[in-house]
């Protein structure tokens, strides 16, 4: 990843420096909207969408997408990717806090909410990194029970609109 460069995308794309930028500020950009497109896809975004659907649905898409995850597990964990991933997930975290309860969340859920978030991650990139597939109704199940109680009773109340994962 840090050797690759926005020339060496828009030759293997064929389209020119100046297209690529009219899309991505530059390649992190990039990586954050191909994340945020997986994400999305995930969730199906025609359809409300449970805590389990968007767990299941995003552990889904990244076994869909290992290639690409599995490249990015073998970036540090302090890598601009890393921060990516865990910062979206983050964000979408948030806003599905923020329509259960009206308002942005304190600062002591926030703060489970970010090591949640990071420690869901590093586990989904450790396995991604072993050459397993990751088992999706395991994790799902597990990344549910792992959630702190305080953030899972909100969250696990009903559905979500598809719009909250909009400009995630």
């Amino acid at each position: 990843y840090t050797e690759i460069t926005v020339s060496m995308i828009t030759k293997e794309t064929g389209i020119a420096r100046q297209g690529f930028y009219k899309f991505f500020h530059d390649k992190e950009d990039l990586i954050r909207k191909m994340f945020i497109f997986f994400v999305h896809r995930a969730s199906y975004l025609d359809h409300e969408f449970t805590l389990r659907e968007f767990i299941h649905n995003d552990l889904y898409e990244i076994n869909s997408h290992s290639t690409f995850f599995y490249k990015m597990s073998l970036e540090s964990y302090n890598s601009e990717l890393f921060h990516i991933m865990s910062q979206n997930v983050y964000e979408i975290y948030t806003k599905m806090l923020e329509y259960r309860l009206g308002h942005k969340p304190d600062q002591d859920m926030d703060c489970l909410l970010q090591a949640y978030c990071t420690g869901g991650i590093i586990q989904t990139l450790r396995v991604l990194s072993s050459g397993k597939e990751i088992d999706v109704e395991h994790y799902t199940t597990l990344f549910i029970d792992m959630m702190p109680e305080k953030i899972r009773i909100i969250l696990d109340e009903g559905s979500y609109p598809y719009q909250i994962l909009e400009n995630s």
